[in-house]
């Protein structure tokens, strides 16, 4: 994948992926493939692939498909106008989005959707998609979803919970891929994972040394989510190599992202004001279960009853890994991103600062349709090397779901 010969780098190859997802799923389903577009972090995407389909996480950014279907995705959008304008009340934006995205056609290069139980949100979304599947009216748009309903808070009972919900999903998974559910196909898949966030963790450890931007880490991370897995860790090794073999970039101010998940243009806005971002804890450390037994779903509850990923949950010890990894990568400032789902990251807030006494911990509210400018401001008085507590800033709405 290198840039001679005209064939694309491995880095190009990820942003395409990130930038056109059904672009990839269309090659995927004319080879005969299926498709599931995930909705959330905790959508199990093990489960899809151990169904010998594609995982392809959505973003309300990116949810067209060929724009020759332009004029229909207009007309049918113009036609629920008044529904999507009922949900309004319901449904925060990016889940909105999805909706409407269904009903214009806009989601038309996926056969199924799941669900994850990241926030209330997305559990919403399940109801709504519930009710309106069965509705004649809207039913016929709706492709086959399902609901992670994965518990978050460390008990037996949660533990107990998740591994019968995620065994009644495997069964719902595996008769949309038209297959029977395999505790070793579950573990290929899961083996599958873990080295995908292997790769993932090199091309960290790449930023962290200034060989790779935090932008270019994202669209890695993105990409790489929505690629088949073969063509995946091909573009991630050719990317770590196509990394590793520049210069050392000089040391800027080096900012570590924490809370709500970013969009892309967060690390534009950040990096372009000549900071870089090292790190974030948006990256999951997998250790692959042993055998190919009836421990392959408790691996899978496990990981996502006690994943650090995602919005903070009571009596997960988050912030300590967050300090870790902030540590780790020799951080000088730490900027937490807070949506407006995502009351419980400001929870984080006090004991970050309490954890991190001689580094900057400031802060960035998301407000859906909200302008960059104060970011920037932040962002301005980072570059110029201000120190200390900054008051809570606006920026742009999180595009991932």
């Amino acid at each position: 994948m290198s840039d001679g010969g005209g064939e694309r780098s491995g880095l190009e190859v990820l942003r395409d992926a990130c930038a056109s997802p059904w672009v990839v799923a269309s090659r995927w389903r004319e080879a005969g493939g299926r498709v599931v577009g995930l909705v959330g972090a905790s959508a199990p995407r093990e489960l899809v692939l151990a169904a010998g389909m594609l995982p392809i996480r959505v973003n309300p950014e990116r949810l067209r498909g060929d724009d020759a279907t332009e004029g229909v995705a207009a007309e049918s959008r113009e036609r629920f106008a008044d529904e999507l304008a009922g949900l309004e009340g319901e449904l925060p934006a990016p889940q909105l989005a999805v909706v409407a995205a269904l009903l214009a056609g806009d989601l038309d290069w996926i056969d199924g959707l799941l669900i994850g139980r990241d926030t209330e949100a997305h559990t919403k979304l399940f109801y709504v998609l519930r009710e309106m599947a069965a509705d004649p009216g809207f039913g016929p748009l709706i492709p086959w979803f399902g609901f992670s309903d994965t518990l978050r808070l460390p008990t037996r009972t949660s533990a107990v919970y998740n591994r019968r919900q995620l065994r009644i999903l495997q069964l719902t998974i595996a008769h949309w891929g038209q297959v029977a559910d395999s505790a070793a196909a579950l573990h290929a898949a899961i083996a599958t994972e873990v080295a995908l966030g292997g790769s993932l963790r090199q091309l960290e450890h790449l930023c962290a040394e200034n060989r790779l931007s935090g932008q270019e880490l994202f669209i890695a991370r993105a990409g790489a989510r929505v690629l088949p897995p073969e063509e995946a860790m091909a573009a991630l090794r050719a990317a770590a190599s196509e990394a590793e073999a520049r210069h050392v970039a000089p040391e800027r101010t080096r900012v570590f992202l924490t809370g709500s998940e970013p969009n892309v243009e967060v690390y534009e806005i950040i990096e372009a004001a000549g900071l870089h971002v090292v790190g974030d804890d948006h990256g999951d450390d997998l250790a692959e279960p042993d055998g190919t037994g009836s421990d392959t779903i408790d691996w899978l509850a496990d990981r996502y009853q006690f994943s650090m990923v995602g919005a903070a949950r009571a009596g997960l010890d988050r912030v300590a890994s967050t300090v870790a990894r902030a540590q780790s990568v020799e951080a000088d400032v730490v900027v937490q991103l807070l949506a407006p789902t995502d009351v419980a990251s400001e929870w984080e807030l006090t004991e970050l600062r309490e954890l991190l006494p001689g580094t900057p911990v400031l802060t960035a509210r998301m407000e859906p349709g909200a302008e960059d400018g104060s970011l920037r401001q932040l962002v301005s008085e980072l570059a110029g090397g201000a120190e200390g507590a900054v008051a809570p800033t606006v920026v742009g709405e999180a595009s991932d779901v």
